[in-house]
């Protein structure tokens, strides 16, 4: 069974403490060294912690396009129950 559902409204803070324990957990996993030397890339972050972590495929090929207010979706969420 499949639902869409819209991602909840966080504030700024909290967006930006969930993204620094991202990037902590990536740290930790690829070292500090090679964050220093390869630079932090979303691309990195996704295949070592966003993916095996909860699962979220990445699909680039989608144009969301805009929601009723005019503002340009970013993101369509897929959640499947099991069981």
């Amino acid at each position: 069974m499949k639902f869409e559902i819209k991602p909840p409204p966080y504030r700024s803070a909290q967006i930006v403490d969930r993204a620094v324990q991202l990037i902590e957990e990536y740290c930790s996993i690829v070292g500090r060294s090679t964050l220093l030397l390869r630079g932090l890339r979303f691309d990195d972050v996704f295949a070592q912690v966003i993916y095996p972590k909860y699962e979220i495929e990445l699909d680039e090929t989608q144009d969301l396009g805009f929601d009723d207010a005019g503002k340009k979706i970013l993101v369509r969420l897929q959640v499947l129950i099991l069981g």
